[in-house]
């Protein structure tokens, strides 16, 4: 049985090996600015509760891993929208 790949070598394969070459990288990078925003916005909205994912994860948590996602994108010229 094959082993397992770490997230961080899946996301790799996923940049570098692609049927659509380089494309496959925006789709990459618009995805996360996407769910990022989702996830803050749904945050805002009070959509998203303690306890969510199953309670596994905090929730503030996971919309300040959003928040540091869309500074790293904005930082580096990547993001395509505006907070809102």
């Amino acid at each position: 049985m094959a082993k397992r790949k770490t997230n961080e070598q899946v996301v790799r394969h996923i940049m570098t090996v692609s049927r659509r070459g380089a494309l496959i990288q925006a789709f990459v990078m618009a995805a996360l600015e996407s769910y990022a925003r989702a996830t803050i916005q749904a945050h805002k909205h009070g959509e998203l509760k303690s306890g969510a994912y199953g309670g596994l994860i905090d929730v503030d948590a996971w919309v300040d891993c959003g928040r540091e996602i869309i500074e790293k994108l904005e930082q580096n010229g990547y993001t395509v929208k505006k907070e809102q």
